[in-house]
């Protein structure tokens, strides 16, 4: 074993022995080192916990969020299903069934309007 230097000024810490060809221990106390140790990893055991719980709840949060969509999603489908097959409600607008008959009212005046056009043109000479 090489001698032991005495206490020299280390120099990234004071505390630590040194022998000749570098540092061999430090002179701080076993109990202290463990306890930081155990600090160290008792601050880690708790972020893990505390990110647990916290992805735990976002879990929890989106599976609520599912499971008031799935319902709206289930009455929607029923709807876009049966509703344009007549099996519920009669497959049309009431303003959709209007404007038709609006539409086709229309369209005769114009076949009217049209057959009148064509009678006074053949009537009148040219």
């Amino acid at each position: 074993m090489p001698p032991l230097r005495a206490w020299a000024n280390h120099p990234l810490d004071p505390q630590v022995a040194l022998w000749d060809d570098g540092p061999i221990m430090s002179t701080a106390s076993k109990g202290d080192s463990r306890i930081a140790l155990y600090v160290g990893l008792a601050i880690q055991a708790a972020g893990i916990v505390w990110w647990a719980s916290n992805l735990n709840s976002q879990v929890q949060h989106n599976d609520f969020q599912i499971q008031m969509v799935v319902k709206d999603v289930h009455k929607n489908s029923e709807f876009v299903e049966l509703w344009p097959a007549g099996k519920w409600g009669s497959g049309e607008l009431p303003s959709d069934t209007r404007q038709d008959l609006h539409i086709t009212e229309l369209q005769k005046q114009v076949e009217k309007l049209m057959g009148e056009l064509y009678t006074l043109r053949a009537g009148k000479p040219e």
